[in-house]
């Protein structure tokens, strides 16, 4: 099998491929083998009658290059392959299974600064963000007063449409709401054609 393989019983490992820490390139490669799908596209072809043929890397023994599903069949060999709701789909056994005596000697455990005693927290720890925050992480809203230069607070949150018809008119700005025009189609090729996601 070579360095760092085995395969016992059925269950085998494979930890002779590594990236460093600063081999970008390398990660990347990593990233995109263990996302790649279960089936390659390109070994999939579609008969004349509907049905799909799946190619092989190599032959079988007795020669068979590949296997034929009607599309029924298909969904009928991949639903037992999804995970079920809510459930773990990497499990860990061995000694790095979480009730393994020895995980402690193989996990790292992940290093914790100690605090100095003088380094004190420069405001308390807090679940609450306010308003202002809220406003520039979610629509990038400038949350500084342009004139005062002092943070903007919440006077008031207006709910009533007569109430709010009322301060745009006071401010001069247009009342009614505009009409929503229709969405755009997607860009064209210059030579026609609706393949524009390629």
């Amino acid at each position: 099998m070579g360095k760092r393989c085995a395969e016992v019983a059925c269950f085998n490992v494979h930890a002779n491929v590594r990236a460093a820490a600063n081999d970008r390139d390398g990660l990347e490669h990593l990233c995109r083998y263990l996302a790649r799908p279960p089936i390659a596209n390109d070994r999939w072809q579609e008969l004349p009658d509907g049905r799909l043929a799946l190619r092989f890397k190599q032959a079988w023994r007795d020669g068979t290059t590949h296997i034929v599903y009607s599309p029924h069949e298909l969904i009928e060999k991949l639903i037992p392959l999804i995970p079920p709701p809510r459930r773990h789909v990497v499990r860990y056994s061995g000694v790095i299974s979480s009730h393994s005596s020895l995980r402690s000697q193989v996990v790292p455990v992940p290093v914790v600064p100690t605090p100095e005693e003088d380094d004190k927290p420069s405001r308390p720890l807090s679940h609450y963000i306010s308003w202002s925050q809220l406003l520039k992480r979610t629509f990038e809203i400038d949350t500084v007063c342009q004139k005062s230069k002092a943070p903007l607070r919440l006077i008031a949150l207006i709910k009533s449409e007569d109430i709010a018809k009322k301060i745009l008119t006071a401010m001069h700005l247009p009342v009614d709401i505009p009409q929503l025009r229709p969405a755009r189609p997607p860009p064209q090729k210059a030579g026609g054609g609706d393949d524009w996601l390629n």
